[in-house]
């Protein structure tokens, strides 16, 4: 068992926005961790994890296994609050594309092997 977490504002959060934001059902939500729950830190002064409500989303559990298995792209779906969460998380910009819009950085990732491949003929 992994260590413990305060899903609470997380949780809220969910509840608030009360659908998917993927395909807008509002059955059976999830708190979907944006980029890895590696990224959840104790708030200061406490040992329990804090899950920031600007590092997850509300999915349905059809389109977090999807996301999880980096068959869906939430890029688009994400408020500016959570983009920046994420790039402070991953890094760079092209982590976070990576992570957040795989189908579009696959598609560009193959582009540009294409493209170099052209140029070196």
């Amino acid at each position: 068992m992994g260590p413990r977490r305060d899903w609470s504002d997380a949780r809220e959060k969910v509840d608030e926005e009360g659908c998917c934001r993927v395909c807008g059902i509002t059955r059976g939500l999830q708190a979907a961790h944006i980029t890895r729950r590696s990224f959840d830190a104790p708030k200061p002064g406490r040992r329990t994890l804090w899950v920031n409500p600007d590092s997850i989303l509300p999915l349905c559990p059809r389109c977090h296994s999807e996301y999880d298995s980096h068959e869906i792209s939430i890029l688009g779906k994400l408020t500016h609050p959570e983009q920046l969460k994420a790039l402070e998380d991953m890094g760079t910009i092209e982590a976070v594309r990576r992570r957040t819009d795989p189908l579009d950085y696959t598609r560009f990732m193959e582009q540009a092997r294409r493209d170099s491949l052209l140029e070196a003929a």
